[in-house]
């Protein structure tokens, strides 16, 4: 089973929140979701910010991360993808709609190759 959890680093005033994904491979697959939260307002316990300003927007997009990488990880085992930190990097990218960086490095290899 994958557990996907949340964590902030920092000890500065913002601090970048990460994604962690732990699959049954003993895999911990650390990235970045490009979020940032008051770090005095993280609950390490619950993994969400408690932000009177931002925290339900913040909390949200962590939900809505979580939701997506649990539903494609069982698809992507299931079809025998590798489930790796470009693959995280994707489902990142996916839940906010953001190009890929890949798609730059295969324009430039497909260049090449021509």
């Amino acid at each position: 089973m994958t557990k996907i959890s949340f964590r902030v680093r920092s000890k500065d005033k913002y601090g970048s929140i990460y994604v962690y994904l732990h699959n049954r491979e003993n895999q911990k697959i650390e990235r970045r979701t490009g979020l940032y939260t008051p770090t005095l307002y993280w609950n390490s316990y619950r993994q969400r910010s408690e932000c009177p300003i931002s925290g339900d927007r913040v909390n949200y997009l962590l939900d809505k991360i979580q939701a997506h990488a649990t539903k494609y990880h069982t698809l992507s085992r299931g079809s025998g993808n590798v489930v790796d930190g470009h693959w995280l990097d994707v489902q990142i990218a996916q839940v906010f709609n953001r190009p890929l960086k890949i798609m730059k490095v295969l324009w430039c290899i497909k260049l090449i190759v021509l």
